[in-house]
Formats: C-alpha cells, structure tokens, sequence
C-alpha cells in the first residue's frame, strides 16, 4: 500500500504534510506509468527473484525489478511510451511480451506466468492483451499525441479537448470582444467542471510539476509537443491535492534514438466565414480574417542510448473581426440646442438654493432639500459651453445607426493576437540505475481587444494584454535495489498576466483634453486622461474600475519520493513540498474619474 503527501496552496506559503498509509499494489499518482504485477509458475505458485524488464522501444533505456519472495514486483516511473517486458527466472524458459504501451498515469496490473524449461528457451508474445486493471480506479479520458494534434481543434488548445471526457463541462457561454476571449494557446481557463466539483478548482500538471495556483492552466503545450494527457475526474490517489474537482496530467514528448522532426503550418482565412450581425446591419462588408499557426519539433539523440533531447517552438498570429455596438451621443445633442428634440430636461447648476416651504411640491420632488432650474427651452448658451467638454465629445464617433442608443457599429474593430512558444527536454541515463530529466516551458503572449467600441485613443478594453509564463522542471531517478526505488523532482513555474484596461500606448494626455492642473498617483508616469462615465454613453479612455492589473504568481515545488517492494504490497513514501507566493497589484484610477 502506499503514501501521501498533499497540501494547500496559501498566498505566501503552503507546505504539504506526510501521511504514511498502506494498500494493494498502488503507487502514489504521477505522469509517469507504473506495472505491478505477480510473477508465477504454471501453477500459480509464486516465483521469487525473477528478473523482470522493461525496455523502452524508441530509446532502449531498461527499468529492471526483482520479484519478492511473494512473486510480486513493481516497475514505477515508466515514461509512457511502448515497452517490451522480458521475465527471466532459473529453470523457466524466458517470457517476452512485446508493444505493450504505457498510458500517461497509467497503474497497469501484469501478472506473469512462465513455463518450467530451459533459461535459453523464450516464450515471446506479441499481443497486447488488454487485462481488467484493478491497480487503477480513476476514471476519466486518456489524449495521445495522435488526438491532440491531429482532432479538429479552433487554435489548437488541447485543453479543449477536456470537454470530451464522460463528466467534464466547459462552463463557459459569451465569446467575443466583450466576453471570453476565445480558445487559442494563448487562452487560460477555470471554467471546467469535473464530476460536480467546484468550477475553477481543478490541478493541472506538466511532467508531474504543478502548473496551476487558482484552478486554471498557466501554460498549455503546443500540440504537437504533447505525448500525452490524462483528464482525471474521480479516485484518483492521494498524492493528487490542491483540487476540489479534477487534475490533468500532461507529458511532453522525448527524444528517442532515432532523430525526427516535423514543421507546420495552419492558416485560416475569412473565405469561409459568414459576416457579423453588427456589420450587416449598416452593411459592411466581412473584416479581415487572417490566423497563422506555425512551428515545428525536433527529437532525437546526442549519445544513442545515453541522452536525448526535444525541441518544439510554436509560433501563433491573429487578426480577425470584433465589431461592436457602442453607445455615442447623437451628433445634434453636441452642440448643446437640441435636449429638447429627445425630451431632455437640462437643469442650470448655478441656480441651485435650498427649496423653500412656500413651495412643497418643488422640495418633495429634490434629493436633499435642494432645487435648481432648467435652462430656458433646455438650450445651454453659447457661453456655458465648456471647451474641455467639447474636446472630450469630439473622441466619440459619429453615429453610423438611427436612436440615442446602440447607435454605432465599430464594423472595422480587429482583435490582434500573438504568441510565442519554445519548449526543450532533455533526458539523460546514467547506467541501468540512474537517470536524469529536465524540461523548460516558456510562453509569452499579447491581445487587444477594444470592448467598448470606441475608436482611437479613447478605446478601452484587453487593450495590449499579456501573459508569459516559465517552468523549470528537473527529476532525478535512482534504482536503490530490485525492490526499492528513490525519485525526486523540483520544479520552479512563474506567470505574469498584465492587463491594461485603457490604451496606455496611446499619445493623449489629460492636458490635451485642456485638463492642465488635474494630478495623478505616482503609481504612473505621466498624466493620462481621466475616466469618463457619460449617463447612457458608452465610456471613454477606461472600462474598469482600474487602469491597469497585473500579477505574478511564483511556485516552487520539491516532491522526493521512495518506492518499495514489501510481500504484496508496494509501499510509497513521500512528501510534496510546496512554497507560493502570489502577489498581486492594480493602480485604480491613477487619474481620477469623471
């Protein structure tokens, strides 16, 4: 039986707790496989100190076990992959299973039988027979490489394809400018739940390192540098912690003794799209449309049956149509004459007094016991027009449709996408007993999308929003004896999102606009236009209550683990040592809000 450890993430720290337990044959959960198993004679009578192998297919590396005097043995931290198992025992002939392929997570139950004969006799079997596993309970959907390149996916997300698994819901409903923003690379996402657990409280792993704080993925991998992933919803072990709903285990490709190496290019244009509402309803044609997802893999060895190395870079442009309905105020209302025309009353700020109780109806109808008086035929003077709020409505746009509302269509809107993804892997064996992992992730990306539909420098929105992401990933394996197994893995992941909500690279001031004496917090550089809330208008220079956020989140992980054979149980002995620090920071409205 086995171990262990898990722990919750806090804002500063977290540390994860050693619990020792003990049950049949399982191995705490990890991207890599496990085959256990009984090796017995034709009788069923055990057999004590058969030598039993794996032999990794594409890069001959060996994993050897001794089977205890029960006749039981355990193979963990299989990379998954197509083995060959060979048995040897004194006195049975040699038994030979060949292509038996190992699933990301996979716990695999093999029991074995050899024949009473001579050593040099081999029994080989090439069949893969597919066996009740009882090692393993978790339920969920296993995605090889296969799937996650070659399945029709919008962006090639591969997590997208988590929707497929039996009790896995995308929650999400509103795309486009002013909602998700889409399912690229680019896109992370909590909205998944697993099983009825809680939205936004799944784990997610690469290479067995924790790539996820708050329930979404900080990186998801280039299709065509994913061996594997494992949507696990229910029963899994106890080493899978920091979740309230379910976990994903995901696995890069390695490189083999053979060097291989592909190149890509996806391109999708608006040949085939069918136009926007919003722009039908003004007549406009379909906008631009052009994605270009390219990059390649390249794998192989720098020493046969010594080191292998891995490669990927995927590279991801988009521009594509976002048109948006906004609400800007009529052209005849901007020069103060026509409130009349839209049934507008317009009070005179300079003659509000105290209501008088010679006249109880005007002071029932106040807030505050004050009255004011509208200006005469609602038509503000000449003189009372501010220039600065004339400057002001000139970043608003014509109204291109009829009403005082949602009566203009940013039909030319574009979003605009980039993404860069490198990716390297290398695997090192040291003899039959040692061996040696790294990985490196890297991941860094940009958007804009106007959300208001305001043109120009006015416009707000994920106006040049970015994400980059970095993980380190080392794990060290030592074969201690036949039956007992130490593997240790570190890692190091950081992700920063930074999220304008203004045009921050648009050159407009506050004293453009003629505001020369407004100040602002020194959380910025230079005086940027304020906010502009206008009462039934869309608004100007921000949409949120924050000019801009950003955040870091820092993970370090270290999870030593200890493996053993004991009669007929497999013993797992670790703890998984996790430090967060999450920091997080937004500057409000630096320059006020009006």
């Amino acid at each position: 039986m086995y171990y262990v450890a898990s722990g919750a993430t806090a804002v500063r720290t977290g540390f994860a707790a050693l619990l020792l337990c003990a049950c049949p044959l399982l191995s705490g959960q990890d991207f890599r496989a496990t085959i256990t198993g009984q090796v017995t004679d034709a009788g069923g009578a055990a057999i004590a100190g058969a030598k039993v192998r794996a032999i990794q297919r594409s890069t001959n590396q060996v994993t050897e076990a001794t089977s205890n005097q029960d006749g039981y043995y355990t193979l963990p931290y299989l990379q998954p992959s197509t083995y060959d198992i060979e048995v040897t025992a004194a006195g049975f002939d040699t038994l030979r299973r060949e292509n038996l392929t190992l699933m990301v997570a996979e716990k695999r139950d093999l029991p074995l039988k050899l024949e009473v004969g001579n050593v040099h006799t081999e029994i080989q079997v090439t069949a893969d027979v597919q066996e009740v596993q009882a090692a393993d309970a978790s339920g969920g959907l296993n995605f090889d490489a296969l799937q996650a390149s070659e399945y029709p996916i919008n962006g090639r997300q591969v997590y997208m394809l988590m929707d497929l698994t039996p009790g896995v819901e995308f929650t999400q409903e509103q795309f486009g400018a002013t909602g998700y923003s889409g399912t690229r690379a680019w896109d992370v996402s909590g909205a998944y739940v697993m099983n009825g657990g809680v939205q936004g409280t799944n784990s997610f792993s690469l290479n067995g390192a924790p790539v996820s704080l708050t329930g979404s993925w900080q990186i998801a991998p280039n299709a065509d540098a994913v061996q594997e992933f494992k949507v696990m919803t229910n029963t899994y072990d106890a080493s899978i912690a920091r979740t309230g709903g379910g976990s994903v285990n995901t696995t890069l490709k390695s490189g083999t003794n053979q060097w291989h190496g592909s190149a890509y290019e996806y391109l999708r244009n608006a040949l085939l799209d069918s136009n926007f509402t919003q722009n039908n309803m003004v007549g406009a044609p379909i906008g631009k449309h052009i994605s270009n997802d390219f990059g390649g893999t390249l794998g192989g060895p720098i020493r046969k049956d010594k080191d292998f190395v891995f490669f990927s870079f995927d590279g991801f442009r988009e521009r594509l149509p976002f048109p948006v309905v906004a609400n800007v105020p009529p052209m005849d209302l901007r020069d103060g004459q026509h409130f009349s025309e839209y049934k507008m009353t317009i009070y005179d700020p300079l003659t509000v007094r105290p209501c008088a109780a010679s006249d109880p109806a005007a002071c029932a109808s106040t807030n505050g016991g004050y009255i004011r008086n509208p200006f005469p035929g609602d038509v503000l003077p000449a003189s009372r027009i501010s220039p600065i709020g004339q400057r002001i409505l000139s970043y608003y746009p014509a109204p291109n449709l009829p009403g005082i509302q949602q009566n203009y269509d940013f039909s030319s809107n574009t979003g605009q996408y980039r993404t860069d993804q490198p990716i390297g892997r290398w695997d090192h064996l040291m003899g039959n007993s040692d061996r040696l992992g790294v990985t490196f992730t890297f991941q860094t990306g940009y958007e804009w999308r106007d959300s208001t539909g305001i043109p120009g420098p006015a416009a707000s929105g994920n106006t040049w929003s970015q994400r980059t992401d970095q993980n380190y990933i080392a794990s060290y394996t030592h074969i201690i004896s036949p039956t007992m197994l130490l593997d240790v893995r570190g890692s190091f992941g950081r992700y920063t999102p930074y999220m304008p909500h203004a045009n921050l690279t648009a050159d407009v001031t506050a004293q453009d606009l003629g505001m020369t004496n407004i100040p602002h917090a020194p959380t910025v550089s230079k005086s940027y236009p304020p906010r502009f809330l206008v009462d039934q208008f869309s608004n100007l220079f921000n949409n949120n209550a924050n000019m801009y956020t950003w955040e870091t989140d820092n993970q370090w992980n270290l999870a030593p683990t200890l493996t053993m054979t004991r009669a007929t149980h497999t013993i797992k002995i670790g703890v998984d040592l996790i430090y967060a620090a999450i920091g997080t920071g937004s500057i409000g409205e630096a320059t006020g809000q009006f």
